[in-house]
């Protein structure tokens, strides 16, 4: 009895754990920077304001009209009585959004501009996509239990292994980023993992009228929710088939009808209405009219080639796929995945040879493997046909599988009595992943910059007073490096500070300029690297942005620059006057400071 209530305690912790990280990932992540999270609250908010399903339109937006209703509705239920009509309001697009994609920091890696009308206490469309979100993490919740009951389900004498397998999903950055964001992943992900556990279920206590109504209608739920739970139908048929040597063919024939007609009953409906409407059973051919098909579909070569990106956005990559972490904690997570797949080769040696896994322990281990191998299957033809279709979070019908499979390859490492520390160890590092993927990569992404005290000002380089019609004030710059090879990146630091509240987002431009003034480089953005536009700015605000601008493999060398900054309105590309304080002179373009590019040593 008391190690179940340490079992049970364990359990509790990890999902309390889960619950803070959830939450707190919830709130650093701006609304809507999430992949497609706007498209996913404009359904839920179609359904809450009583308007019916949506229509897939043939060549219209993209949006996430194409997909079953079921957890849409869950948000529209959450959030029917709350008037959101400011929705369209908080889509304040960062036009300079996807700058270096691949790059790690803070560059307009923010899709969309978040002013104060985001911040506590909230309300209209702010409160009802924070209590969407709290229901996909409730759901991430019930995916970490079921993790663990699949365990148990599977291996019910080693509690431990269950323990160290939810580690993989509980403290996984990229699960955690999901299950805080308006995603139909989170519903799916819950319900695909529960059709598994019930399926070990049936083959392990046998058929029951309990257990047929409940995987029938977890199926049916589950085929509801999202297209990718199709592939469960074969993992249920696969379950029952391999009961004909224990239990009479009549049986089995009612049990699958009951599952499979009660699955229907559920979900049916859906697929009819998508017939009628597109002639496409799935809605997948509308889909891919909206949002692009590849053409020529990806041969076997390309989709190799995009696995690593799959793979790294399965544990951490935030935004759309833009916000990575270090290239070092990729490489721990994907050598700890390689050394547990040759741990279940040796655990398959080992039953070979000794039969060391009991019927039940072989056969879901078997179930695991095979709905991953789905899930991947299933992953790789939608890559073939689809654009930008590799992230890491289709995966996650399979993520309990996967995790529990992890477990297993590492436990084959170190004896039995020892995968309670294991199980620690695991849970440690991964609690660790997750907060430090939160703390150094995902919060510093979206950070607006720090205000700057007076004293600051004095360390200023290169100071200058330049003003901009009297709105803006650039006060100096700093400059590293000050000598540059072509191929290298200039870090110019602007300081700046608002003179008066301004009724238009103005763009910050960084010019390289010869002395005969060719631009050689340059870099355009909103302030605030994305994050603070000047229509956010207060009199009086002060603080210093820092752009990155690169210098082109086949600049001119050698070559003095000058470093030239300005604002102007995009809409129109004219720029805000700007004069001299200490002359009243205007200038055109100021200048803030200058580069050498010397010749680079390889071309001696």
């Amino acid at each position: 009895m008391g190690s179940i209530s340490r079992h049970h305690w364990a359990i509790g912790l990890i999902l309390l754990a889960y619950l803070g990280l959830a939450l707190t990932y919830s709130i650093i992540d701006p609304l809507f920077e999430a992949p497609d999270e706007a498209d996913h609250y404009a359904f839920v908010k179609h359904l809450a304001d009583g308007q019916g399903l949506p229509v897939q339109l043939r060549h219209g937006p993209k949006s996430e009209n194409h997909q079953p209703p079921l957890y849409y509705t869950l948000g529209a239920l959450a959030t029917f009585w709350i008037n959101s009509d400011d929705f369209p309001q908080l889509l304040w697009r960062n036009p300079y959004w996807g700058y270096e994609i691949g790059y790690v920091g803070q560059d307009n890696k923010n899709q969309f501009v978040h002013g104060p009308q985001e911040d506590p206490p909230y309300t209209g469309a702010v409160l009802a996509a924070h209590l969407v979100r709290l229901v996909s993490v409730a759901l991430g919740a019930v995916t970490v239990f079921i993790t663990y009951m699949i365990a148990r389900e599977i291996f019910p004498r080693q509690a431990a292994l269950a323990l160290g397998a939810v580690a993989f999903v509980a403290f996984s950055p990229q699960f955690l980023f999901i299950s805080s964001a308006i995603n139909n992943d989170n519903a799916v992900t819950t319900l695909s993992s529960l059709v598994i556990l019930l399926a070990l279920r049936i083959h392990n206590q046998g058929i029951t009228r309990s257990n047929t109504i409940a995987l029938g209608a977890a199926l049916g739920l589950a085929l509801l929710t999202k297209v990718s739970a199709v592939p469960l139908l074969l993992i249920v048929l696969f379950t029952l088939v391999s009961l004909s040597r224990r239990v009479p063919w009549r049986t089995l024939w009612g049990a699958g009808f009951a599952v499979f007609g009660l699955a229907a009953a559920v979900s049916g409906w859906w697929f009819i209405r998508n017939l009628v409407l597109y002639g496409d059973w799935s809605a997948l051919s509308r889909m891919q009219e909206a949002w692009g098909r590849r053409s020529p579909p990806a041969n076997l070569g390309q989709l190799v080639a995009e696995f690593p990106n799959l793979e790294r956005s399965f544990w951490a990559n935030f935004g759309w796929g833009n916000v990575p972490v270090s290239a070092e904690l990729y490489w721990g997570i994907t050598l700890l995945t390689r050394i547990a797949i040759v741990g279940l080769i040796i655990l398959g040696w080992r039953h070979w040879k000794r039969g060391i896994l009991s019927r039940e322990a072989r056969f879901g281990v078997v179930v695991l493997v095979v709905w991953t191998l789905l899930i991947f299957i299933a992953q790789a033809n939608y890559m073939r046909l689809t654009p930008a279709a590799g992230n890491g979070r289709n995966l996650f019908p399979a993520i309990a599988a996967i995790a529990i499979l992890i477990f297993l390859g590492l436990a084959q490492y170190v004896p039995e009595r020892f995968w309670g520390f294991l199980a620690g160890t695991a849970n440690i590092g991964m609690a660790t992943f997750a907060l430090s993927a939160l703390i150094f990569y995902l919060a510093p992404a979206y950070a607006k910059p720090q205000m700057l005290p007076s004293s600051a000002l004095e360390a200023i380089q290169r100071p200058v007073r330049v003003n901009f019609a009297n709105k803006v004030q650039l006060l100096g710059s700093d400059i590293s490096p000050d000598s540059v090879s072509p191929g290298d990146t200039v870090r110019v630091a602007i300081y700046w500070r608002g003179l008066a509240p301004m009724d238009k987002d103005y763009s910050v431009y960084i010019h390289l300029t010869t002395p005969e003034d060719r631009i050689i480089a340059q870099r355009d953005t909103f302030p605030g690297l994305g994050t603070y536009p000047t229509r956010l700015w207060r009199a009086g605000d002060t603080f210093r942005d820092t752009y990155r601008v690169p210098i082109p493999k086949n600049a001119p060398t050698p070559l003095l620059l000058h470093v030239r900054a300005g604002l102007y309105l995009l809409p129109t590309m004219e720029r805000l006057p700007a004069v001299e304080e200490s002359s009243g002179r205007p200038l055109d373009r100021p200048i803030v400071g200058t580069v050498w590019v010397r010749r680079s040593p390889l071309s001696k």
